[in-house]
């Protein structure tokens, strides 16, 4: 699943960018600022915002708050934000809060000691703070971060005085950020590729969305201890969620698994998908002949039907001078311990091969 993450969108407008202002810790004597001075918005001063995600992204929004500070004590604003209603178990879902600018009238100010660089609970909040006679402004990123179940979630972002527990009057009005939350899509598509390997080797060793030639030996079933062949599955969609089960079915001598060290006796399974990594082994079964290994997503999308040759014992030709068969029939120059099939009978068998 691609790729496709955390802040993968995001409602609204980005932030603006307004400068670098004065931020501190709350000092304990710190006073309420005048509530008539105090703005909180989303972006060109909307008061709801919405956004639509998956179950696999999360949902952000710019939100910006000001005041304008007497410069009589150290007045102080925190922004929060609460999931106030959502789906059956969905209220235990992360909020988070980031400070991303912050800007005041005053001229020669330094920068305070919040961090814009970690999120924090959004149900904590975050303060920003000035001791001097100013318009202190900040913009946050609010986020509902990979929600754990789909359906509509509702988020209060609020503006609190410096007790942190009052709202602050009017025209102070909370903001509403509502969220479509959706299940991934599943479903893999037709760009989705399924390729066969010899055990052992990776996708990489080959040509990129097409099967190597797997001819192995046809083992006694009791003597198999690893797999002959490998199929790799990369699932994909339009969304980059594709997920599916997968289906597999062999016609002909092999069966399939998913380990390295059990051998399997099912010619059918169902395997869970778990990335494009984590291959599907096939293995002899004793018989020699061609089997045919399909496989399809759960929903019935056909993948790829790969073919798996397993040979029996070496074919001999005998030498027109001596009609006891000792030579042994190579191609290319191959030596007496290698071999290449070359050509199937009317059965798919392989002719010429190496027990």
């Amino acid at each position: 699943m691609s790729t496709k993450t955390t802040f993968k969108r995001i409602a609204l407008v980005a932030v603006a960018s307004l400068g670098l202002g004065v931020l501190s810790v709350a000092p304990s004597n710190a006073t309420a600022i005048d509530p008539t001075t105090a703005t909180l918005s989303f972006a060109a001063g909307a008061t709801t915002a919405t956004a639509a995600i998956t179950t696999s992204e999360s949902a952000t929004v710019a939100v910006r708050s000001g005041f304008i500070s007497t410069g009589a004590n150290t007045e102080t604003m925190t922004v929060k934000a609460n999931i106030i209603d959502a789906p059956s178990g969905g209220l235990g879902s992360s909020v988070k809060i980031l400070l991303t600018d912050t800007a005041t009238s005053a001229t020669g100010v330094q920068a305070g000691t919040a961090s814009k660089t970690t999120q924090a609970d959004a149900t904590s909040g975050m303060t920003i703070s000035y001791s001097a006679a100013a318009t202190v402004n900040a913009t946050y990123a609010v986020s509902l971060v990979t929600p754990s179940k789909a359906g509509t979630y509702t988020i209060r972002i609020s503006g609190l005085d410096s007790n942190g527990t009052s709202a602050l009057g009017t025209p102070i009005v909370p903001l509403t950020f509502t969220v479509t939350v959706t299940a991934p899509v599943k479903t893999a598509g037709g760009n989705s590729v399924s390729v066969l390997r010899p055990y052992g080797k990776v996708v990489a060793d080959g040509t990129a969305k097409t099967d190597s030639t797997v001819v192995a030996s046809k083992s006694a079933a009791t003597t198999v201890t690893t797999p002959q062949a490998s199929i790799f599955i990369t699932e994909d969609n339009a969304t980059g969620t594709a997920s599916e089960s997968l289906t597999v079915s062999v016609s002909g001598p092999a069966t399939v698994g998913d380990s390295t060290s059990v051998r399997p006796s099912a010619t059918a399974a169902t395997f869970a998908y778990t990335g494009a990594d984590t291959p599907i082994y096939v293995w002899a079964n004793g018989t020699a002949g061609k089997a045919t290994v399909t496989v399809s997503t759960i929903s019935g999308l056909v993948l790829k039907a790969h073919t798996v040759y397993f040979a029996g014992d070496r074919t001999q030709v005998a030498n027109a001078a001596d009609p006891v068969p000792l030579t042994n029939l190579r191609a290319g120059g191959k030596t007496l311990d290698a071999w290449q099939v070359t050509l199937e009978d009317a059965a798919g068998m392989p002719v010429i091969g190496k027990a």
